[in-house]
This record gives structure tokens, sequence and C-alpha cells, in this order.
């Protein structure tokens, strides 16, 4: 004699005649996809999270910087950036490298003085 088998969701016997694969009661198949949408999400929205966190950090100071101006990089870390972040790297003609968050990015205009430059979208991303 077969043993029943039995939803892991609802507790529920799974009813007879159902497919071999079908895991989850009728009634548990839409909070198993959920479920499954939430554990495969997961993976990627801290992440992605943290690149749209410091990718507005960098927006917020692009008015002052505009890609010529140095700012001074304290200013980032008071807002808490994390600089060994970044999705990109690509380099401007005076071959010093540009880290790319998400749409915009940052070059360091002189590492001694701790000034770097904010650049916007024209990265290799886009």
């Amino acid at each position: 004699m077969k043993k029943d088998r039995v939803c892991p969701i609802s507790g529920l016997p799974l009813p007879d005649g159902v497919h071999g694969n079908k895991k989850f009661h009728p009634t548990a198949e839409e909070e198993a996809k959920r479920l499954n949408n939430e554990k495969a999400y997961s993976r990627v929205r801290d992440p992605l999270n943290l690149l749209k966190r410091l990718d507005n950090i960098l927006a917020q100071h692009y008015p002052h910087s505009d890609g010529t101006i140095p700012i001074n990089r304290e200013i980032l870390e008071r807002d808490g950036f994390a600089w060994d972040v970044n999705l990109a790297i690509t380099s401007l003609s005076d071959k010093s490298p540009v880290f790319w968050i998400m749409d915009y990015g940052y070059t360091f205009a002189d590492k001694k003085a701790d000034k770097i430059k904010i650049h916007y979208g024209k990265n290799s991303l886009q």
C-alpha cells in the first residue's frame, strides 16, 4: 500500500491521482509560488538595495562635483558610502579609473588630499 503524500505547507494529503511531481496541495500552490519567488529574489535584493543606496548618495552630491570639481571624500563617508562596492571600472582619457555604481561613478582626483569627482551616465553599463 502506498503511503499518502503530504503537502509540506498545508499539511494536507495530496489528492488521489495527482501527477507524481506534484508536491503541494492545490490550496497551498499560491503560497508555494510566493515562497519560491521570495527565496529567489532574496539572493539579489540585499546587494541591489545596497547599490541603489550608494547610487543615491552619489546622485545627492553630483551637483557639487559634476565630474569636474573635486569634493572631499569625507562627505560621502559621513553618508555611509561603501568604497569597496562597484559594478564596473572604466578609464578616463587621463587613465584615472572611474568606479561605477549604477548611473553614477566616482574617480579619485587627488588621493593624498582625499578628493574625488563624481561622474554621471557615461559608464560601460548603460
